[in-house]
């Protein structure tokens, strides 16, 4: 029976049993008989031929063919992850010659197939060659193939599983329902050219004019291939179970599938399986501390050889970025990221990713396909625990690849480590990923210049040992940058004695060593009123939450390197905080700052950073002294660029009363341990019109006879709103010398500092009132040794701040004078100094006080250069008889 002849008689037995003419046959019984699947070797990456087989129900009719009242509309085999052919190992027809039966190139077949059609062939039914055909556009599937049923011919198209685990699917859509197929058993060479596959090597037009029931052989028993050996199927490079999965479904009922599963034969040897494989990566930028995108390339040498197993496919792959080289601040600006959703991850769709959240792109060589699968690297979203998450996607050949990958940042050092896990069991021999550079790149080198190492870990699906190596790279631009921060602070409104904001900016040079630890020293006198302002609890100081009506100003802090440093916190983000605490590490209060880093789709949490607040306790001076500064954020490198302090709370910042020139000076540490002591001119301006008289009153009480020891209280107030005090001198009248037989025991400076002077270098007591304080300081009074003839008398004031007020004593015109030269530039309203009398007093009558009545010399200057001299009473109490 010639093809022609068997052609007609298809067609017209086709037509009688066409749908329309069976409209009462069983449609039911369309189904899946039987299924199986095989290779011909189990060798891990070896190349076996593989045959499947399909029988589909049936019925014999009449006159003895099997016949099948339904018709076959599709039919899938889902090959196991691994098994996966090279189309481009054998020659390619085209679409027009394999249309014109028998034009196809010898080279181009790849295998056989025996189909049985309903009502036209017998159980053994027909052998025909299948040819490796191109894809209908250039870039439109993997591979294609084809054969002719009768006289129809059917396309087998082959896609990748992107939805799921990147196995092979040859499916075979809309089948002519004028040939129904009720068998079909499938081989595909392992390696064409092989000479044992001569015997089947045929034309379409040589299977058809087979008699039924016959093999179908070349004509003369043997027909040779010109290609060389070259494998077209490669078994699993992984040891593992396997199975074929087929799906069937018919014209006459549709949204039916059938589906059956063929076990297979497990692959082995998977010790044999070579593997290897390199990575070089490098930066797009060679500047210091700027910022970069990064070359990298993954090379795996495949093998290609017919009697040697094909080199794994790579499962996992690791890349460890230098130390220093991490994630720049500065990309967020317009970042966007791509949900799983967007990127249709587990679906066969073109990806949506939003183009904000592109990276770079991205190039996969295969020996599997003729081009390079051209993709894109984008930013996935980022999961609570999980902030850089990374998407390789490819739209490409058919495919839809969707490849998660992870970013881990070591918390301590900011090193990166980019990682793929459970790879497509495919054939790759090249991926390049570009990560783009610019002023948004994603990535910063490391501050210094010198020579850098990445390195990586490369493990195959074999289960064999992992490919490890590194890859240098070099920074040698803009090297050398000193560390040299800048500070400029001051207060808004200027004037003395009145309340103002007060604002703060530390600036540091892009590329040289990054900020640590910070202390600045408040020039003297400016101030802060404590008062009413309640302290944040210690338990929200150390891990942040401190609560709004603790807050006395706000901080903004400009992050990364290049010219987009990142802003914190940024719009529509939570607010800064800078908040008053309690003691903290020997300092009476402390300073606590809280900053959101939130970003663009990135959230960090919350950035908490405490300082102590000393007030030096003979100048009052204040001074803040920060806790190293965090140098990484869940592993993104800080880059200080800028920190802007605003203490702007009402009427809580205070300036000084002296207009003389000062200065805010600071110590500011780097992380590589540099020191730098930048510092800002401080002044303000209308001293002149303060007004300065405060008042002294000075009163004895005791014994008022000659050789008597009195007890004395001298009280000071002065007046809001005046200028404070800069030094006072009370000179006793010559009816008061000092009594040195009492003088016992002295404090000495060193018991002082260390808060250990004996109960009995006690002499007396003061109390101060200062508005900037809820409770009034209190302390003893010492005598305490100095560098002069007479000891020092030491009001040491504890409370919520410790102040030490240091008269020197000394003899003046016959009297005795004491003279504190150095009083802080704060407002008092009183204070009150009472020094013991009798066995303790330092004090002795020269003659009867109530006879002769004595006057205090007084000498105050002010913190403005005023002047405020008196003489002061020196009030006794006597009885009537002795006045008279």
């Amino acid at each position: 029976m010639t093809w022609m002849t068997r052609a007609l008689l298809t067609l017209a037995l086709a037509l009688a049993s066409s749908p329309g003419a069976a409209a009462a046959a069983d449609f039911d019984e369309f189904g899946i008989s039987s299924v199986a699947a095989e290779t011909s070797g189990q060798m891990a990456g070896g190349h076996p031929d593989f045959t499947t087989e399909i029988v589909l129900n049936h019925h014999f009719g009449s006159d003895g063919l099997p016949s099948s009242s339904a018709r076959l509309q599709t039919v899938s085999i889902d090959l196991p992850p691994g098994l996966i052919g090279n189309p481009n190992a054998v020659e390619k027809c085209s679409l027009g010659a394999f249309n014109a039966m028998g034009n196809c190139p010898t080279d181009s077949q790849v295998g056989v197939v025996n189909a049985v059609i309903s009502d036209v062939t017998d159980s053994g039914g027909i052998t025909e060659p299948i040819y490796n055909l191109e894809p209908a556009h250039e870039r439109s599937a993997i591979a294609r193939f084809g054969f002719f049923g009768v006289f129809f011919p059917i396309i087998i198209d082959v896609s990748i599983r992107t939805a799921g685990d990147y196995g092979v699917t040859a499916t075979v859509n809309n089948s002519s329902g004028l040939a129904p197929l009720i068998a079909a058993r499938t081989t595909f060479w392992g390696v064409p050219a092989d000479p044992s596959h001569d015997r089947q090597r045929l034309t379409t037009v040589e299977a058809l004019n087979c008699k039924d029931g016959t093999a179908c052989e070349a004509p003369g028993g043997e027909r040779s291939s010109e290609l060389p050996l070259r494998p077209f199927l490669t078994n699993p490079t992984a040891c593992q179970a396997m199975s074929a999965r087929f799906l069937a479904t018919s014209y006459q009922l549709p949204g039916h599938a059938f589906e059956a599963t063929a076990p297979m034969v497990s692959t082995f040897g998977c010790q044999n399986v070579p593997f290897a494989g390199t990575v070089a990566v490098s930066p797009t930028s060679r500047t210091a501390g700027t910022p970069t995108g990064l070359h990298t390339t993954l090379n795996i040498p495949q093998t290609q050889a017919i009697d040697s197993p094909a080199t794994s496919a790579m499962r996992v792959a690791r890349i460890s970025l230098p130390r220093g080289m991490g994630v720049s601040p500065g990309a967020v600006h317009g970042i966007g990221t791509c949900s799983d959703a967007q990127a249709g991850f587990g679906r066969e769709v073109v990806a949506a990713c939003p183009d904000a959240s592109k990276l770079g792109d991205a190039k996969i060589l295969s020996p599997s396909l003729p081009h390079a699968v051209h993709g894109s690297v984008y930013l996935r979203s980022p999961i609570p625990g999980n902030q850089f998450r990374l998407w390789l996607i490819a739209d490409d050949f058919g495919m839809h690849v969707k490849l998660p990958g992870e970013i881990r940042a070591n918390a301590q050092t900011g090193q990166l480590t980019a990682e793929f896990r459970e790879t497509p069991q495919v054939p790759v021999e090249e991926i390049g990923l570009e990560i783009w550079g610019g002023d948004r790149a994603p990535l910063k080198n490391p501050d210094a210049c010198g020579s850098y190492a990445a390195t990586y870990e490369l493990r195959p699906w074999s289960g064999s040992a992992a490919t490890t190596g590194q890859s240098l790279m070099t920074v040698d631009q803009g090297c050398g940058k000193s560390f040299a921060p800048r500070l400029g602070a001051g207060v808004t409104s200027p004037a003395a004695g009145k309340f103002s904001p007060l604002v703060l900016d530390l600036s540091h040079e892009d590329g040289s060593d990054n900020l640590a630890v910070v202390e600045v020293d408040l020039p003297k006198g400016l101030l802060a009123k404590l008062r009413d302002v309640p302290v944040c609890p210690d338990a929200a100081a150390g891990a942040g939450g401190c609560p709004p009506e603790s807050q006395i100003g706000s901080i903004a802090a400009s992050v990364g390197s290049g010219p987009l440093p990142l802003w914190l916190p940024q719009p529509g983000k939570a607010p800064t905080g800078v908040y008053l605490a309690g003691p903290y590490k020997d300092a009476p209060y402390s300073v606590v700052v809280e900053v959101p880093a939130q970003a663009g789709p990135f959230d960090l949490g919350t950035v908490v950073v405490r300082s102590g607040l000393h007030v030096d306790p003979e100048t009052g001076q204040a001074s803040v002294k920060t806790d190293p500064l965090p140098q990484f954020i869940e592993g993104v490198a800080t880059t200080y660029r800028l920190l802007h302090v605003e203490i702007d709370r009402p009427n809580f910042a205070l300036n000084p009363t002296s207009c003389e020139e000062k200065a805010f000076r600071s110590t500011v540490l780097s992380a590589g341990g540099s020191i730098a002591h930048p510092a800002s001119l401080f002044q303000v301006g209308g001293c002149k019109a303060l007004k300065f008289s405060p008042k002294l009153s000075l009163k004895l009480r005791g014994g008022t006879k000659r050789g008597a020891y009195p007890a004395l209280t001298a009280i000071l107030t002065a007046r809001r709103g005046q200028a404070n005090i800069r030094k006072v001198s009370v000179a006793l009248p010559r009816s008061e010398f000092l009594a040195q037989e009492h003088i016992g025991t002295i404090c000495t400076r060193v018991q002082f500092a260390a808060a250990r002077c004996p109960k009995r270098s006690i002499y007396g007591s003061a109390k101060a009132w200062t508005p900037l304080l809820d409770k009034p300081l209190k302390g003893p009074v010492y005598l305490r040794s100095s560098s002069h003839r007479l000891p020092d008398l030491v009001a040491a004031l504890d409370g919520q701040l410790d102040i030490d007020l240091v008269g020197r004593i000394d003899s003046h015109r016959g009297g005795i004078r004491t003279t504190f030269s150095s009083v802080p530039d704060a407002p008092i309203n009183r204070f009150v100094l009472r020094m013991k009398g009798g066995g303790k007093g330092l004090l002795s009558n020269s003659r009867d006080l109530c006879r002769s009545r004595g006057r205090a010399v007084v000498q105050m200057d002010a913190q403005n250069r005023r002047t405020h001299d008196f003489n002061a009473p020196l009030r006794v109490q006597c009885n009537q008889s002795k006045r008279r």
